[in-house]
This record gives structure tokens, sequence and C-alpha cells, in this order.
């Protein structure tokens, strides 16, 4: 899934600047959140040399230096019950952190899946399968319209020949490289 509106370009992207907020976790696994996080600041770092670009940790700072804490966690509880968001508190956070877009994601819970399957070795082999994926949307804090949305996700297959990666660190780098490469 990906939208995006015919406004939001690289050349805007790149003079507006971009800030990652707090990843939110849909499923309270703050174990998850903060390093992919960390993995998606490096990719979006990397994805635009020129860009201005806000870490999470240096977003989540600067809106409680200005005392938008309370604001913005009343505004992400909002969100996450109606995918809605006060403009106003868009336009002042986007203010405060000196950039123009404003991205926030949403890593979703891992799953696995058994099921059995067969190969050409073999007639019945348990098959696990992992799936991780996030959402990302993008506001124009000088609008509050929403500018970009997208989904990564990350896959893991084992079988007689395969093996699921026990690092979360290959769904994190996976997903985000996914999204970041979904930006204009």
């Amino acid at each position: 899934m990906k939208y995006i509106n015919p406004s939001f370009t690289a050349s805007s992207l790149s003079d507006g600047g971009l800030a990652l907020l707090p990843v939110l976790d849909v499923y309270k696994q703050e174990l998850y959140a903060h390093p992919f996080a960390d993995t998606l600041n490096k990719e979006i770092a990397n994805h635009s040399a020129q860009m201005k670009f806000v870490s999470w940790q240096d977003a989540i700072s600067k809106i409680n230096d200005d005392s938008l804490g309370d604001s913005y966690q009343a505004a992400i509880s909002m969100y996450q019950t109606t995918s809605l968001v006060d403009k106003s508190l868009i336009q002042r956070i986007g203010k405060s952190l000196g950039v123009r877009y404003l991205m926030l994601v949403s890593l979703s819970k891992y799953r696995t899946i058994s099921s059995v399957g067969s190969s050409l070795l073999s007639k019945a082999e348990p098959v696990d399968s992992a799936t991780v994926s996030a959402f990302a949307r993008i506001w124009d804090s000088e609008s509050g319209d929403v500018m970009w949305e997208a989904t990564g996700e990350s896959e893991a297959d084992s079988g007689e020949f395969t093996y699921l990666p026990r690092d979360f660190e290959f769904y994190f780098r996976s997903i985000a490289s996914a999204l970041v490469s979904k930006l204009p």
C-alpha cells in the first residue's frame, strides 16, 4: 500500500526536512519499538544526505522541551483510536522541530504461523512463517495534511532448506528499507 500527494516530491522533502516521531508499537512491545526506530533513523538519514533530518530521540526531546508533551500524548491516543490528529498540533510540532514534514510509524505485532508443507525430498514437513510490518504516515506541518502513506513488511520462512532469523534486526532493516525506498 502506498499513497503520495502529488505535491510531495523529493525536492519538497529535501527542502522542508523530515522528523521521525517516536515509533508507535500497537501491541505495546516497547522491546521492539526503540530498536526499530533506531534502524529507521539510519535508513532515513542515508536516504538524502542534504535533507534536514530530526531523529526520533531529538524529536521527543524537543517536543518535551517546548512543553508539547501532554498535547502530543493526547494526540497519539486520539490517533490510535480514530486515525485523526489535530492539524494545529501538527503545525506546532513542525515549527518546534524546524521541519516541514513529520513521519509517524506504527509497528505491528510479530506474527508466526506454523503449517505443513511439502518439498521434493519429503512429503510433509513443518513450515514456520514469521511476519512483521509497519505503517508510516507523513504530514505536512504547514497545512496539516497527509502527504504520504506506506507499509513495509518483512517475512521469513523456515523449512527443509531455510530457517527463520532469530535476530529482530533482520526484520527491522528489511521493514525500514522498504519504507524508505517508497519515499520520493
